[in-house]
This record gives C-alpha cells, sequence and structure tokens, in this order.
C-alpha cells in the first residue's frame, strides 16, 4: 500500500504532535502526517450538539472506504497521563479537567461503538511511536492498493494478512525486539 498521509487522531493532551514528531524524526520523515481529521470532526462536532457531524462521519467513511494511501492512527494514552499532560501545559481549547475527561470518554465510546472504523485496516490505536512505524511499514510491505481496489470493504485475504499482524506484533512485543524497515 503505497501511504499518501498519515492522519493522527485522539483527544487533547493524548500525545499526538510528540508522536507525530518522532514517528516523523524516526522514519526519516517518510510520510505526510497530519494533526487531527475527520475522526476529530465527528466527535467534536457531536460534542458541541453540531448537526454537521453527521456530513463529517459521511467524509470518513467514504475516505475509509475509497481514500487511498489514507491511514488513521489514533493516539492511546492512558487518562492519567493525558491529565498529567494537562495539568502542566493546559490546552488551547479544553478549560478544565472534567472537559478534559468526557472528551477522552467521549473518544473512547465513539471507537468502542463504531465497528466499521475499529475493525478497518486503515484506523490501528498505537500506544507508542514504535507500534505505529511498525503498523505503517507493515501496511505498506503487506496490503496491496494498487489504486483500484477498495479498502473499506471487507476481504477475507486482508482480514488474514492483518490478523497474522496482530500475531506477529504480540510476539515481538513479548521479545521487546523492534526492527525497522524489515517489515
Amino acid at each position: 500500500m503505497f501511504i499518501d498521509m498519515v492522519v493522527f487522531e485522539g483527544c487533547s493532551c493524548s500525545g499526538k504532535t510528540t508522536m507525530m514528531s518522532k514517528v516523523n524524526k524516526e522514519s526519516d520523515y517518510k510520510w505526510c502526517l497530519v494533526d487531527r481529521g475527520n475522526i476529530s470532526g465527528v466527535i467534536e462536532n457531536k460534542r458541541r450538539g453540531r448537526d454537521n457531524w453527521k456530513n463529517r462521519e459521511g467524509m470518513l467513511k467514504r475516505s475509509l472506504r475509497e481514500g487511498m494511501g489514507v491511514v488513521y492512527i489514533i493516539v492511546d494514552t492512558d487518562l492519567s497521563i493525558i491529565k498529567d499532560r494537562f495539568e502542566k501545559r493546559g490546552d488551547e481549547i479544553v478549560e478544565s479537567v472534567e472537559e478534559l475527561e468526557s472528551e477522552f470518554n467521549d473518544w473512547s465510546k465513539y471507537y468502542e461503538e463504531n465497528e466499521w472504523l475499529n475493525n478497518n485496516i486503515k484506523v490501528k490505536k498505537v500506544r507508542d511511536w514504535k507500534e505505529c512505524i511498525s503498523y505503517l511499514n507493515w501496511l505498506e510491505n503487506n496490503v496491496s492498493d494498487n489504486r483500484s481496489f477498495s479498502f473499506g470493504r471487507s476481504n477475507n485475504e486482508m482480514e488474514k494478512r492483518y490478523r497474522e499482524y496482530e500475531r506477529w506484533s504480540e510476539l515481538k512485543k513479548k521479545d521487546c525486539v523492534m526492527y525497522f524497515g524489515k517489515y
């Protein structure tokens, strides 16, 4: 799969910018990285009671189904770490720890309730930059996208390869071994 763009998603203070910087540095600026996209747009518009969240969700679904080369990375950070970051540096939009916790809960709920999102090969929750680079390299080397294949649809072979990646990833984590560019 040729990756045109990687969109980093997550709630405020989850570490998106930090992860993007580390991925850029460690991958020698291999991919075009973007801070927040359609997933954030959907969740934020829902939180604010705006009706256009449905339009954003439609754009997101089309992007996952038809948007070749776009991958969404959801930064998966514990709430305690997010709260610590907020206490240390604050945030331009979020005004309180309670609001931050509410945003975190809305993110968790949206991801868990939408199987079409959490079962899509172009969306991956990651805990650190090593896992992110590992997954992006795996996508590039193992998933064919010849620009005529639609990713958002179910495909037995793709699901099989994704499950192989998950098993392989768990074994690598247990061995604490990560080699970049060799996946």
